[in-house]
């Protein structure tokens, strides 16, 4: 056997190891490794033994290292081994034997019964020709090694997709090396490897036709990511979870090189000791050499990476077709801002074009802001193409100036945030500036956590473009009434701010949507208002104070009376909602009924599914409410209807069977007295003819 290398990774039993020594031990015989545990409570010291030492681990624990007899230590097999072993039903993932019980099901006598799937065998066939597979997965099997470069490629010629995860691989060169024997290879998994990346200076090989990386749990440092970057220049998805990126820097300007490596792990650190404008131009600049580093990238992954906020994050503002990032599980990014840095000098005239517009649509008639909200998204939807042409540098056509470069974050449609540490909602404002935000995740985050609704009517309101929330559907119903809930929620805000001007310029501050929300809704909050008994044509005669109060005799629902303002346009399925987060009292079995202030007798509006539903999409504007209306929340006994609805079909079934009997009885009386009738005749006809016959015939 060849002696392993230095670094190699290696299995021990069920432990997993890097070599840090290969060679003799004094006073034992025979080669030994010695190995860095990557659970550092395995070993028994940290390289050095009998006052020698050996080796050094990169974990200060005392307890990282521990030698281990070399006959002991699975050095790993070779991708094709792997293949063969796992296509051939020989070897399941993490190395798991095949288990043919798998193939059989136990009955209730403990009988084996043999099932054999449809088209298995085909698909078993199929797979066993491995010559044809176009992807391979491949985790958990101690792969160690690419193998025979060309052998590989003659067995498996059409592989575009591998996946490698949990295996023996220690460095990049691995994906070098696949890659020249796999010249079709596009997406390559190599999670949960403990890799030694390219040093600063180091030569890296092209990679051109990789289009997804996933190096999750890889142990990798943006720096290296930086350094990989020039050699993949084709890469649309690149997926970085949970290593150790607690911010990301610049490339220097001689990108790829030592000192711009070394530059750029400075960046951050060197701009924030600037001046404001000076350290916002090397934000700006720094975002640009990073868009020309990866001008395809479309999904980026830096989940539960350490990300200490959200301020290195500008850098990405400039990816011409980024349009996924996914941040969950950083509790550190605490605030979101869309804008960190201005845009080059041709942006620098357009923001203060778009300025001056901002001011004359304040203003301008109500109408002038829906243009300017359609003309943003009308930006958003080019976004793309827009942010390729400034990143490239170019001018516009003809190159008489310089043209208008397209916003930050152009091409995101999709931002993942759940988890992480968001409180405030200026940070939720911030989101709407995202010109193609669709997609948006925030469950998990203390500014929802603290809401007694949770959060999830604000965000809509306040953001505006998102399709998705925390992955579920934003239907145009739920975005109608979610706006006009939130401008009842800024209405209690200004009637408390009432006669103190600075308060309520605070409260238009801290809802830049209102306006727009105001322009949108105007025509039903003034319908509202004008049935109001009082408050004229203030945003809060739009809505009505009522007492929720749970009736319901369950043992799961939740008793007790609770005070809510809600929007006159509320309806009653979107009450039904309410009460049932409220009360504990499932929607599709809860019957309600209002009661007005010194009426006994409340007034039935109907139950869920079970009872109809025929006033569902009723507002309570319908039925007249008032402050103090009280709503009493019951439940439908299911059981009880159930009964009923049986009672009554068998009520109807007899009733039923009675008719058919009535029925059959007049049948049967006219039947008889048709037979009757008859008789009768046929006797009047008989009569004459026995005269005749008696009487002599004519001689």
């Amino acid at each position: 056997m060849a002696t392993p290398a230095v670094g190699c990774r290696v299995r021990i039993i069920k432990d997993y190891a890097t070599v840090r020594y290969v060679g003799p031990v004094a006073g034992q015989e025979g080669t030994w490794v010695g190995v860095e545990w990557d659970d550092v409570s395995r070993g028994k010291h940290d390289g050095s033994t009998g006052g020698v030492r050996y080796f050094d681990c990169k974990n200060s624990c005392p307890t990282a290292g521990s030698f281990v007899r070399i006959e002991r230590v699975n050095f790993g097999i070779s991708v094709l081994e792997a293949l063969r072993a796992r296509y051939n039903n020989e070897t399941a993932e993490y190395g798991a034997e095949v288990n043919e019980d798998e193939l059989y099901v136990h009955t209730s006598r403990k009988r084996r019964v043999k099932v054999q799937l449809v088209g298995e065998e085909k698909i078993s066939q199929k797979q066993r020709q491995i010559h044809t597979l176009e992807s391979a997965r491949l985790v958990g099997l101690d792969i160690s090694a690419v193998g025979d470069g060309a052998e590989l490629a003659a067995a498996v010629p059409a592989l575009t997709e591998l996946d490698v995860t949990a295996n023996l691989v220690a460095s990049w060169s691995f994906a070098e090396q696949l890659a020249t024997a796999l010249p079709r290879l596009s997406v390559l998994n190599l999670s949960e490897n403990k890799l030694a990346m390219p040093g600063a200076g180091a030569a890296v090989a092209a990679l051109p036709g990789l289009r997804a990386l996933v190096l999750n749990d890889c142990g990798v440092t943006w720096q290296e990511v930086l350094r990989l970057a020039p050699c993949l220049p084709s890469l649309e998805e690149l997926h970085l979870c949970g290593n150790p990126i607690p911010a990301l820097a610049a490339p220097a300007a001689a990108a790829g090189s030592a000192a711009g490596a070394e530059q750029g792990e400075e960046g951050e650190a060197a701009s924030s000791g600037r001046g404001g404008g000076e350290a916002e131009a090397d934000v700006e600049a720094g975002a640009q050499r990073l868009a020309a580093l990866f001008p395809n990238l479309q999904v980026l992954t830096l989940e539960e990476v350490g990300l200490g906020g959200w301020s290195s994050l500008a850098l990405l503002g400039r990816l011409p077709r980024l349009g996924r990032l996914h941040l969950a599980g950083n509790t550190g990014i605490t605030a979101v801002a869309y804008l960190a840095g201005p845009p080059p000098a041709a942006a620098a005239a357009a923001t203060a074009a778009a300025a001056g517009a901002e001011a004359a649509a304040a203003a301008a008639p109500s109408g002038s802001e829906a243009a300017g909200k359609a003309e943003t998204e009308e930006r958003g939807q080019a976004a793309a193409a827009e942010a390729e042409a400034s990143s490239s540098g170019q001018g516009g056509a003809g190159g008489a100036g310089a043209q208008t470069p397209s916003p930050p974050f152009a091409a995101l449609a999709a931002l993942y945030l759940g988890g992480c540490g968001i409180a405030d909602w200026a940070s939720v404002n911030e989101l709407d500036r995202f010109p193609a935000l669709k997609e948006l995740r925030l469950s998990g985050n203390p500014v929802l956590q603290t809401s007694k609704t949770g959060g999830r009517f604000e965000v809509i309101g306040r953001v505006s473009g998102i399709a998705s929330l925390n992955g579920a559907e934003v239907r145009p119903r739920e975005r109608r009434d979610s706006e006009l809930r939130y401008l009842q929620h800024i209405a209690a805000e200004m009637e408390a701010a009432a006669g103190d001007d600075a308060r309520r310029a605070a409260v238009r501050s801290a809802h830049p949507r209102l306006r727009h929300l105001m322009e949108t809704h105007g025509a039903v909050l003034a319908t509202a208002a004008r049935g109001a008994a009082a408050g004229g044509g203030s945003l809060a005669a739009s809505t009505v104070e009522l007492k929720l109060t749970c009736v319901a005799a369950a043992a799961h629902a939740k008793m007790g009376t609770q005070v809510k303002r809600l929007p006159r346009s509320t309806t009653v399925s979107a009450l039904r909602l309410l009460c049932e987060k409220l009360f504990k009292v499932k929607a599709d079995c809860m019957a309600l009924f209002l009661r007005s202030p010194g009426d006994p007798i409340p007034e039935d509006i109907g139950g869920g599914a079970a009872g109809g539903g025929q006033q569902d999409d009723r507002p309570l504007s319908f039925f007249g409410v008032q402050d103090g209306t009280e709503v009493l929340v019951d439940e439908i006994d299911l059981e009880a209807l159930k009964k009923a609805d049986e009672d009554a079909r068998a009520a109807a079934s007899a009733a039923h069977e009675q008719r058919l009997a009535e029925q059959l009885r007049a049948a049967e009386r006219l039947q008889a007295e048709f037979a009757r009738s008859m008789g009768l005749q046929q006797q009047q006809q008989q009569q004459p003819g026995a005269v005749a016959g008696a009487e002599p015939q004519a001689q």
